[in-house]
C-alpha cells in the first residue's frame, strides 16, 4: 500500500498542469474547442470581455486566443463565418505567405482532419527592447466545417517551446467541434 501511494504521488508530480486539457473551452459563434489549463486570454479579450470580431475579405471573422505566458507561446482560432469553401481563404493566405519577405521557410502539409496545414518560420529580427534576435514559429491548421472555416494558429518565440507544444496543440485542434 505504501508503494502504491508513492507511485500515485510520483505520477502527480510528473504531470504538469499546463500539459493537460482543462474543463475550459474556447468558444466562437459556431464552435467550441478544449484549451490547456493555465493558458490565459489575451489582454484585449480580458479587457473587452468578449471574443474579437473583424472583417477579412468578404468574411466576418471572430477570433479568440489563449497565451502560455511562461513559455511565450499561444493558440488562436479564427472563425470565418459562412465560409463554406475554405479553399479560397487558403489560396489567399498562400499567396500572402509566398509574397511576404517575412518568412524564411513555408512548408505546406496535408493531414487527415484539416484541408491543409502550414508551418511558417520567420526571418529573425531584433527585439526593440532587448536587442536580441527573435524569430516566430507558427503552425496553422485550416479546418472546414459545414458552415464556417476555422483556422487554428499555434505560435511560439523559440524552438524549444515550439517543439514541446506543437504536437500537443495538434491534438487540441482535433477537439474543435462545429455547431450551428
Amino acid at each position: 500500500m505504501k508503494y502504491f501511494l508513492r507511485i500515485i504521488l510520483l505520477c502527480c508530480l510528473f504531470i504538469h498542469p499546463a500539459d493537460i486539457f482543462a474543463d475550459q473551452w474556447l468558444k466562437g459563434d459556431t464552435y467550441t474547442m478544449k484549451i490547456f489549463d493555465g493558458w490565459v486570454p489575451s489582454t484585449t479579450e480580458k479587457i473587452e470581455g468578449q471574443i474579437g470580431r473583424r472583417k477579412i475579405g468578404r468574411y466576418n471573422v471572430t477570433y479568440t486566443s489563449r497565451i502560455n505566458i511562461k513559455e511565450s507561446c499561444s493558440v488562436e482560432v479564427l472563425e470565418y463565418l459562412n465560409c463554406k469553401n475554405g479553399i479560397s481563404v487558403l489560396q489567399r493566405d498562400s499567396l500572402i505567405y509566398k509574397e511576404s519577405k517575412k518568412y524564411r521557410t513555408i512548408v505546406w502539409k496535408k493531414d487527415n482532419f484539416s484541408l491543409r496545414n502550414v508551418e511558417l518560420h520567420s526571418i529573425p529580427e531584433r527585439h526593440p527592447e532587448t536587442g536580441e534576435l527573435e524569430s516566430l514559429k507558427q503552425k496553422k491548421w485550416y479546418i472546414q466545417g459545414k458552415k464556417s472555416l476555422y483556422v487554428v494558429i499555434f505560435s511560439a518565440n523559440d524552438d524549444k517551446s515550439y517543439g514541446k507544444w506543437v504536437s500537443k496543440v495538434e491534438s487540441l485542434t482535433k477537439t474543435l467541434s462545429a455547431h450551428s
